[in-house]
C-alpha cells in the first residue's frame, strides 16, 4: 500500500500551493497580450468555521484551483445566509445556477463570468469590454478536509480559552459591583451624627445575606480540551509500520477529568501505543479509519480511567498530528 503521511506537511502543501498559484506564467510581453483577469489573485482568504466534525465545518465551503488569463490562483467560494461570496474578490455579485454559478460586478456593467461544471470539470469563463477569457478550475475541496481536520482541535482549544477569559472577566465584575454594593450599604448605615436631612434609605441598595447561604454555589461544568504533551509513537500491525499521533482530548466536567488525565499520563499513554498495535496500515488510512481509531481510543482511555479513579470523562478524541512511516 502506498505510503501514507498525514501530518503539518499537509499545511505546509497547501500554502505553498495557494502562493505558486499566484505566480504569473509567462514574459512581461505575454502578460500584456493576455485579457486581464477581474477575479484576482487571492490576497487573504477567511477561514469561517465552527468547531465540529470536518463535514460540518466544511458545508457551505467550496475550494478550487482556477487557471486563467495567464494567472493561476487559489478560489474559495462561501455560503451564506444571503447567498454565495467570493473573498478574493468581495466586489463580485454570485448567482447559484443549475450547473454552478454566475457572477456579475456593480460598478461594471459589461462584466459577466461563469463557473460552471460539466461532465466532472469546472470551467470558468469571464466577459468584458475586453472580450472572452475562459479557463479551468481544479476542485481542492480534499486538500482542504484534511488542513481542516488537522487545525480543527487547534481552533476548539483556542475557542475555550477565549471562553475562559470571558468568563474569569465576569466573575471579577461581578465581584467589583458586589464590593459597591457593600460599600453603599454601609455608607447608609454609618451616617454622621450632624446629618441634616433624614435619610429614610430608599437610595440604600438592598442585599439578600442570606441568599447566598440558601442557594449555595456548586461547581459548574465546562468544556476543556486538553493536549497529551508529546508525540506518541506506536507499531502498527505488519509490514514493520510506525505510527506517530499527537492526541488531543474534549472533556466537559468540574475539571476533574482533565485532572486525573494528568495524573495518569503514562497509563494513558501505554494504552494508545497499545492500541495502534492493533491496528494496520490500512485501517488507520482515510478520514473515516481516523474516526474509527480516534473513537476506540476514547472508549480505552475512559475504561482505564474508570479502573484508576472510578469515573472516565472524555467526550471526543482529536489528532493534533498524524504520520505513518
Amino acid at each position: 500500500m502506498p505510503h501514507y503521511a498525514f501530518s503539518l506537511v499537509l499545511i505546509l502543501f497547501g500554502l505553498s500551493s495557494a502562493v505558486s498559484a499566484q505566480t504569473i506564467n509567462g514574459t512581461d510581453d505575454e502578460a500584456e497580450q493576455a485579457p486581464q483577469a477581474k477575479i484576482a489573485v487571492a490576497k487573504a482568504n477567511q477561514d469561517i468555521s465552527k468547531i465540529d466534525d470536518v463535514s460540518t465545518l466544511l458545508r457551505g465551503v467550496l475550494a478550487f484551483e482556477c487557471k486563467l488569463g495567464g494567472d493561476s490562483f487559489p478560489l474559495v467560494l462561501l455560503e451564506k445566509r444571503r447567498g454565495w461570496t467570493m473573498p478574493s474578490a468581495p466586489d463580485l455579485v454570485l448567482t447559484e445556477i443549475d450547473d454552478g454559478f454566475a457572477f456579475n460586478q456593480s460598478d461594471d456593467p459589461l462584466y459577466l463570468g461563469f463557473l460552471k461544471e460539466r461532465g466532472g470539470k469546472w470551467k470558468l469563463t469571464e466577459l468584458d469590454d475586453g472580450g472572452v477569457t475562459t479557463g479551468t478550475c481544479e476542485e481542492r475541496d480534499e486538500m482542504l478536509e484534511d488542513v481542516t481536520e488537522i487545525i480543527a482541535p487547534k481552533i476548539l482549544q483556542n475557542a475555550l480559552e477565549l471562553q475562559d477569559r470571558v468568563t474569569e472577566a465576569e466573575d471579577r465584575m461581578a465581584a467589583m459591583q458586589s464590593r459597591l454594593d457593600g460599600a453603599g450599604l454601609a455608607l447608609c448605615k454609618e451616617l454622621p451624627v450632624n446629618e441634616l436631612v433624614a435619610d429614610d434609605g430608599k437610595n440604600c441598595p438592598t442585599v439578600a445575606p442570606d441568599a447566598e447561604t440558601a442557594f449555595p454555589k456548586e461547581a459548574l461544568a465546562s468544556v476543556a480540551f486538553f493536549e497529551f504533551p508529546a508525540i506518541l509513537t506506536g507499531n502498527l500491525k505488519g509490514l514493520g509500520r510506525v505510527l506517530d499521533l499527537g492526541v488531543g482530548v474534549l472533556t466537559q466536567d468540574d475539571g476533574t477529568s482533565v485532572a486525573n488525565i494528568e495524573a495518569h499520563m503514562p497509563d494513558l499513554s501505554q494504552e494508545v501505543i497499545a492500541t495502534m498495535s492493533t491496528y494496520t496500515e490500512q485501517e488507520v488510512t482515510g478520514r473515516e479509519a481516523r474516526q474509527a481509531l480516534a473513537e476506540d481510543l476514547r472508549i480505552t482511555m475512559n475504561a482505564t480511567l474508570i479502573s484508576l479513579t472510578g469515573v472516565g470523562g472524555i467526550d471526543k478524541v482529536h489528532f493534533t498530528f498524524f504520520s505513518i512511516e
